[in-house]
């Protein structure tokens, strides 16, 4: 429980519902199944019809793929290590068939359409594996412990401590280390052995190496926050097996039952005071980019025209009830956005995101003014203001 509550990002996240939600939801399917389930579908070749309809998923989800393999390819690593494992043609070619048939769903309604938007790449170039391969190192320890750091997204989510951070990096690596001895039937961390955990950890391992490759090779992000939003589970499984493993390494090796005992009880006494504070936090604070508390004070004056900054054209198009004023304007992300302003006039100014490149955006409008009024404080997750523009640009 300590471990699941000291992600920051990942507590932000989990107060909001977007499509990225939806990729969670899509990439824990493949781990809800036994093991039994794809010995039975992809081992034996029975009722193959299940392993189709599972591979569904993958015209569902961008990362569906990547979740769906790694289970898979989790389950046949270790049934392989075991030398008991093999795939059913049958099961096998209509497997394949289905998760061909779906990404090329997928790649109709959906990826033809971004695959060239070069901007996309552009803007998460510096998470991708492989565009600087001396930064290499950097991305894959984002991606690793980028949940725990806090990010621009979330400005309330406080980082852990760094000496936390080292900790949960040794303890990520123990349990890569623990799922392979596991997979080869050494230690019992990794559940290899468990016929009701199964292979799920060694799927988890799987998916997140699978990400890697497809980092690599289509340039997909690799530590963007929201779009791997769905390697968080596997991520987290890893960070659990290792804690269990080297629990257990640690008293079978010393002897001392008592020692990894004590070991333990400290890593939880370091750990809670961290995830105590992100558990109040989720519970206390306003969820990210929720302006419906504002929105009373725009509500009093409805004849003002209301501002948005660019960062809020999605919030300001899916409000429910509109935001409360006559007149909407979305402004321009470009550096003449002056020719939109309402000189002369009063206005309310709006800004859903507190990321600093949003915030300089409304501080420019702000300084344009010869009165302003602040109406947020620092508990709303949104910025409203009320401005009195002057009768022409400066």
């Amino acid at each position: 429980m300590t471990l699941n509550l000291l992600p920051t990002v990942w507590m932000a996240y989990s107060a909001l519902l977007k499509q990225y939600s939806f990729d969670v939801v899509i990439a824990l399917i493949p781990f809800c199944l036994p093991d039994a389930f794809y010995e039975r579908v992809l081992g034996r070749g029975e009722k193959g019809w299940q392993g189709f309809a599972l591979a569904s998923l993958c015209a569902l989800s961008f990362t569906g793929v990547i979740a769906l393999l790694g289970r898979v390819g989790g389950w046949y690593a270790v049934g392989l290590a075991g030398g008991r494992r093999s795939f059913s043609a049958r099961g096998a070619l209509l497997f394949a068939a289905g998760v061909a048939v779906f990404l090329g769903c997928l790649w109709l309604t959906e990826l033809r359409h971004t695959v060239d938007q070069q901007y996309l790449y552009e803007f998460h170039e510096r998470c991708v594996v492989g565009t600087d391969w001396s930064r290499t190192h950097k991305v894959l320890d984002k991606m690793i412990v980028g949940w725990y750091s806090g990010g621009p997204e979330f400005y309330k989510a406080r980082a852990l401590s760094e000496p936390m951070l080292v900790v949960l990096r040794v303890l990520f690596g123990a349990g890569v280390v623990g799922i392979l001895l596991g997979a080869f039937g050494q230690g019992t961390a990794a559940r290899a052995a468990d016929a009701g955990w199964g292979s799920r950890s060694a799927g988890c391992l799987v998916a997140v190496g699978g990400l890697v490759v497809v980092s690599s090779l289509m340039q997909y992000p690799a530590c963007a926050g929201r779009l791997t939003l769905f390697l968080f589970f596997p991520l987290q499984m890893i960070l659990m097996e290792g804690t269990a493993w080297a629990h257990e390494a640690l008293g079978r090796r010393s002897g001392k039952p008592p020692l990894a005992e004590a070991a333990a009880t400290l890593l939880l006494v370091l750990m809670l005071p961290a995830a105590w504070r992100n558990l109040e936090q989720l519970a206390l604070e306003d969820v990210p980019s929720n302006m419906k508390p504002l929105l009373v004070h725009v509500r009093e004056r409805p004849e003002l025209t209301l501002l948005a900054t660019p960062c809020s054209l999605r919030q300001v198009e899916a409000h429910p009830g509109g935001m409360g004023a006559e007149r909407v304007v979305v402004l321009p992300f470009d550096l003449d956005m002056q020719r939109d302003l309402p000189w002369g006039e009063e206005l309310w100014l709006i800004n859903a995101h507190r990321k600093p490149y949003c915030r300089r955006y409304m501080k420019t409008i702000v300084d344009l003014s010869v009165e302003q009024r602040k109406l947020h404080t620092e508990s709303n997750s949104a910025d409203l203001f009320w401005l009195r523009l002057p009768d022409a640009p400066p």
